[in-house]
């Protein structure tokens, strides 16, 4: 059996609702893609504020959607992790974009050896009279030195990078709401970047957590934030022991290299930078440097810029 629902923009704009339509099929070509077995074929048409209205079909429309292609394979990845990775029930999911399967992006790096797990927690909370729980589960990821390859620090630094990655992730029955931050609890610290929870609640909290209705956004309220703050409170504290212990271990590193390294590391930045100025390509430098002070802070420092 084969069921098709339409959701129209226009529609939702002249009734002002979200009002998903059953229909007989205005796709009957697709049916073949699900012949091999259980499945869902996403078809997005009419892609006017996407698409250049004068040549949809040139090849700035063709790099465009395969930007976006891109961009939505990694979206998908981010969001669905728990289910492509098989860690609920049911078969394991399986996204396809443009031929092409979706690999999930773990934020807590499980795979990797030095990713620390700190102890679960459930905070209670109330609705309607009725107790309910939201599950939280603190981990805190290996320091740069300590991971697998640099390849794979790149990769788990996620699509916004380490420093507004940190912070809060929250799961709608195991479906991915928010990526990150710390919901008003505390601010974003490069020393604590190395610090993520995962927050779990069902969809019963729907009304308490404000969750809208595209399933991407929710509000936690501030009786919720004050429990959910001594867990975010250890996790900060664990996360900068080990951003600090990595610092101290990468100081102690250079130094064996050469006594005097680390001395002279600001006058190697200062000589570059010179360099770079007599060269013509001041500018070109001032973005190389601004793009260091934003991956490795602790470098840009040594280097003094």
């Amino acid at each position: 059996r084969i069921s098709e629902r339409v959701l129209d923009l226009d529609v939702v704009r002249s009734t002002d609702r979200w009002e998903v339509a059953d229909v007989d099929s205005r796709h009957g070509d697709l049916r073949d893609e699900l012949d091999a077995g259980p499945g869902t074929v996403v078809v997005w048409d009419v892609l006017d504020r996407v698409l250049p209205e004068k040549n949809p079909e040139g090849g700035w429309a063709k790099r465009r959607l395969g930007t976006l292609a891109a961009k939505t394979a990694d979206y998908l990845g981010m969001v669905f992790h728990r289910r492509i990775e098989g860690r609920v029930p049911g078969a394991p999911l399986q996204i396809i974009v443009n031929g092409e399967k979706v690999e999930a992006w773990n934020p807590f790096a499980p795979s990797e050896e030095h990713t620390i797990s700190l102890p679960p927690s459930l905070v209670e909370v109330e609705l309607q009279g009725v107790a309910a729980f939201v599950r939280v589960e603190p981990y805190v990821l290996p320091p740069r030195n300590l991971f697998s390859s640099q390849e794979e620090f790149d990769r788990l630094g996620g699509p916004a990078r380490w420093n507004r990655q940190q912070g809060l992730y929250l799961y709608r029955a195991d479906r991915l709401i928010q990526a990150g931050g710390w919901a008003g609890i505390r601010a974003v610290d490069e020393h604590t970047k190395l610090g993520r929870a995962a927050v779990f609640f069902d969809t019963d909290l729907d009304d308490l957590l404000q969750t809208n209705v595209a399933k991407m956004r929710v509000s936690i309220p501030a009786s919720l934030r004050a429990q959910l703050e001594p867990a975010v409170r250890e996790l900060c504290k664990a996360a900068e022991g080990a951003y600090r212990r990595a610092s101290v271990h990468r100081r102690t590193k250079l130094e064996d290299d050469d006594g005097r390294r680390f001395a002279g590391a600001a006058q190697v930045g200062s000589g570059v930078v010179s360099a770079a100025m007599a060269a013509g390509v001041g500018p070109a430098m001032l973005t190389v440097m601004e793009a260091i002070r934003e991956k490795d802070p602790e470098l840009a420092a040594d280097l003094g810029w």
